[in-house]
């Protein structure tokens, strides 16, 4: 928060304090050489003074106004070697100083033996800070905020601690505890928390100015953000602007000038409740302070743990958890529930019951928000056991169609008894029942059966919810009446002695056809070859008689004069080709009529 010179809290660093002895010489001082000979061998041959550590409080005094709160932190200083544990006691004047709160925020512990703790007059703290352990002199552990009750010199110092070094044995290095001191006085001014007049508001002064927050604007909220941000409006006759900000209610900012602005923005507060205080100041002085006051917790819920609750019926669908969870600051506001990857629920109690489950492993997500909106995690997996399933009575093995199907069996007393018929391929068709006191129940399906299969099942829902699985499946088969089945029988052996013999018929009726296509056919082709021989043999004859008419002049030529060797061998070739065309006629011919035959 803002320092400045006149402020009532004052922050001021504690460093350590060295001293050294001076190099002596000159004569007569030898004794005074040997003695410091021997004190420097006996210092750094002391284990305790190679490696000291100490524990001690920053700030280490001041002024506080009574009514008003103030922090307090708790350092080490482990210069010379590594530590990896301290712990320690505080002790402080109960009529005096009251312990507010703890903060761990910025300590160099990792892990903590045991949670920070206070009691009227005391606090008590032990951590642990893991490998390579603190090397430094100024390792914060924790940070006190008190509240001054009364006037006096009120006092704090360690009752008892201790710093462990990190060498594998745990020693206790620890060879100073510091202490402070503080002057507890009455306030020369106290405005009330949220008045706008102060005590020494003179004529024609600013008012009060009404502060916004853009980050933390409901005072009676917490909020994860801290780096709050806060704006009021100035008049153009406003000359300064004084503020401040810090635990108190009342405190006044002072008369001296921050500078001339209209909103300001802190960074990295503190976990807390605080207050921001603004005061205006124009020509004719300093005038009203307003007071604002914000929350922040920046911190998740500090434990969450879910708790099963036991119960003698592990088949109920509905179960029951034990919420704990504890936020050192704001508050646990709700939880949000999920069961599996349904919708998550939001839980204002801290117990949480599910929804009717069914049987088998299940896994709880749960989250616990504390009032600033930072949450914790936790999950747990969990089973619902399984109850029995129906049992169902022999069925007879064959039934007839027209038959009514009717299941009987036994289950819990008066539960909800389901009961599906599927016949073949189609849908399942259920029937709901209750059993009665004794487990028995009775299913009858109201449609008729037809010739096929069936096959029957059953689930059973008991009182509270708790659902079986499915049950085994039966098979029923159903057939038609005897006489119906001797009828039908004869029918099939008709239709297949009456399917042969038209078979048979059909294929001598396609025979006869086939023959008489057949025998028309030939007659057809021998009328075709006989005309086909008439007229080939009247062209035959005709080119005969032309070639003999042909033949026969040249055999006048010969007798005038003797023929030529083309003459002579055109008259044999003419006798030769027709001599053997005629025969080869012929010869075809009589090959068609014996395929045709």
């Amino acid at each position: 928060m803002e320092e400045k010179t006149k402020s009532i809290i004052r922050f001021r660093w504690h460093g350590w304090r060295h001293f050294c002895i001076p190099r002596l010489g000159g004569a007569g001082v030898g004794w005074r050489n040997l003695v410091f000979f021997l004190f420097s061998i006996f210092y750094f041959l002391n284990p305790s003074s190679a490696h000291a550590a100490s524990l001690y409080f920053s700030p280490s005094s001041g002024s506080k106004q009574v009514g008003t709160t103030f922090t307090v932190s708790v350092f080490v200083s482990s210069a010379d070697q590594a530590m990896n544990a301290a712990s320690g006691v505080l002790s402080m004047s109960s009529d005096l100083l009251q312990v507010v709160s703890i903060s761990k925020a910025g300590s160099i512990f990792s892990l903590w033996a045991q949670e920070p703790s206070f009691t009227a007059s005391s606090v008590n703290f032990e951590g642990i800070v893991l490998n390579p352990g603190y090397t430094g002199s100024s390792g914060k552990l924790l940070t006190i905020t008190l509240k001054a009750k009364a006037v006096g010199e009120a006092a704090l110092s360690f009752s008892g601690g201790s710093v462990l070094a990190n060498d594998g044995s745990g020693t206790n290095i620890l060879t100073g505890m510091g202490s402070a001191n503080f002057a507890l006085n009455v306030k020369s001014l106290a405005p009330a928390a949220g008045q706008s007049t102060s005590p020494l508001e003179a004529a024609g002064v600013p008012t009060a100015p009404r502060i916004y927050s853009s980050t933390n604007p409901d005072s009676e909220k917490w909020y994860a953000n801290s780096n709050p941000k806060f704006s009021w409006t100035m008049g153009p006759d406003i000359t300064g602007v004084s503020i401040f900000g810090d635990h108190d209610s009342n405190t006044n900012p002072g008369s001296t000038s921050d500078g001339l602005f209209s909103n300001k923005t802190y960074n990295s507060v503190e976990d807390g409740v605080w207050y921001f205080h603004l005061r205006l100041r124009n020509r004719y002085g300093w005038g009203a302070i307003s007071h604002f006051k914000f929350r922040i917790d920046t911190a998740r819920p500090s434990s969450f743990d879910i708790v099963k609750v036991e119960g003698a019926d592990d088949t109920n669908p509905a179960v029951s958890f034990l919420l704990k969870a504890t936020d050192e600051l704001s508050g646990v506001d709700y939880y949000e529930m999920q069961v599996d990857k349904d919708q998550a629920q939001k839980v204002t109690e801290n117990i949480y019951k599910t929804g009717n489950l069914t049987a088998g492993k299940h896994i709880l997500v749960a989250k616990v928000y504390d009032k600033a909106g930072n949450f914790m995690a936790d999950s747990m997996e969990f089973s619902v056991a399984e109850i029995n399933s129906p049992t169902i009575n022999k069925l007879p093995d064959k039934l007839i169609t027209g038959d009514i199907l009717k299941v009987s069996g036994k289950t819990y007393p008066n539960s909800v008894v389901t009961v599906w018929s599927q016949y073949e391929s189609a849908d399942p068709v259920p029937v709901s029942v209750r059993s009665d006191a004794n487990g028995n129940y009775s299913v009858v399906f109201p449609d008729k059966l037809s010739e096929g299969v069936y096959k029957v099942w059953s689930e059973v829902v008991r009182e509270g919810g708790a659902r079986s699985g499915i049950g085994e499946k039966v098979s029923i088969a159903v057939s038609q009446p005897a006489l119906l089945q001797f009828g039908s029988t004869l029918i099939s052996y008709l239709s297949v002695v009456v399917s042969l013999v038209s078979l048979i018929l059909l294929l001598v009726v396609s025979i006869w056809y086939f023959g008489f296509r057949l025998r028309k056919l030939k007659s057809k082709l021998r009328r075709d070859i006989d005309q086909t021989s008439k007229i080939l043999h009247e062209q035959f004859d005709a080119l005969r008689y032309e070639i003999l008419v042909q033949i026969e002049i040249l055999e006048k030529v010969r007798k005038k004069r003797d023929l030529t060797k083309e003459e002579e061998k055109i008259v044999a070739q003419l006798r030769k080709h027709l001599d053997g065309a005629e025969v080869n006629i012929h010869k075809e011919f009589k090959h068609l009529e014996k395929d045709l035959e």
